[in-house]
């Protein structure tokens, strides 16, 4: 990601996509990243994706009540600076049915 620039990779919905996060990211090179997660994100989803990421540099961890500018604003200034790319996972994949059969472990 370079300055003034934002890469967005394709999006994979399959049953394994959520385990196979931390290969989707090295692939593409971001081995260091930020996670912003709902705070509502249901504790199994939540150590699916830790598990996923356990070889990727997790350098910032959130977890977020409600999604407003204002809570961008103070989360981008906190990002470090080594981060290659931030990682947003919602509490919508644990209340969507749709969603949640893709993600059901």
């Amino acid at each position: 990601m370079g300055q003034g620039r934002v890469d967005v990779p394709t999006l994979r919905i399959t049953p394994e996509a959520l385990d196979r996060l931390g290969i989707y990211l090295a692939r593409v090179g971001w081995t260091r990243i930020s996670l912003v997660r709902s705070a509502g994100l249901p504790d199994a989803l939540l150590a699916r994706v830790r598990k996923a990421l356990a070889e990727i540099d997790v350098a910032f961890e959130t977890a977020e009540d409600e999604p407003s500018l204002d809570a961008a604003a103070r989360l981008i200034a906190a990002l470090p600076s080594r981060c290659k790319a931030v990682l947003a996972i919602g509490a919508l994949l644990g209340t969507n049915p749709r969603l949640s059969r893709c993600f059901a472990g």
